[in-house]
């Protein structure tokens, strides 16, 4: 069996944020006049996310993630790597860093145990996908999995927050995309 594999090193721009529950409607109807096509209210979507690292004598541990989705059977796994934050950014609010994504259908997770890989951690997040130019905002929530790999029974782990993160792949050095996700951020945040 064959599988396609994608491979793209960029850097990834991302600010994270939480918001209280009570104050979501409000941070979605925003969003929906803020974001492109996002008059139905975002895309939904559900997912299953593994944290695996693997160390060797004295080097430091290497840690990835990978997702799937949960909403379409059959959805391709992503691997993601990311390497150190760039601490040259002109911005305390933006972490930059380097990333490697990588996406196939194959097996991924039992191929990484075997690399020598070991679980850290997994949940489920579940929320709405808006979009504006460049800009993914995701709002979801994060839950645990009392069974290990049984996405079907989930706990949430923060009862009265959402978590907000907004990210953006780009070349390495993108100025402008520092300047237009504060500019994103400061139209997202709570007023009264």
């Amino acid at each position: 069996r064959s599988s396609a594999i994608i491979m793209n090193q960029r850097s990834e721009y991302k600010t994270q944020a939480t918001v209280q529950r009570e104050r979501l409607d409000r941070l979605l109807h925003r969003l929906r006049g803020i974001c492109d096509r996002a008059a139905d209210g975002g895309t939904p979507f559900r997912e299953h996310e593994l944290i695996l690292s693997m160390s060797g004598s004295g080097v430091s541990p290497v840690a990835v993630r990978i997702r799937r989705s949960l909403n379409n059977e059959g959805a391709p796994w992503h691997l993601r790597y990311y390497g150190p934050a760039d601490t040259g950014v002109k911005s305390p609010t933006i972490l930059v860093r380097n990333c490697i994504e990588l996406t196939t259908k194959d097996a991924l997770p039992e191929f990484l145990q075997e690399m020598g890989f070991n679980l850290q951690h997994e949940h489920v997040s579940e929320g709405w996908l808006f979009l504006k130019g460049p800009f993914k905002v995701c709002v979801f929530k994060v839950s645990k999995m009392p069974m290990r790999g049984d996405t079907t029974k989930t706990e949430d782990i923060l009862t009265c927050f959402v978590d907000v993160t907004t990210t953006a792949v780009a070349g390495v050095g993108q100025d402008a995309v520092v300047h237009e996700m504060n500019s994103l951020s400061e139209q997202l945040k709570p007023y009264p």
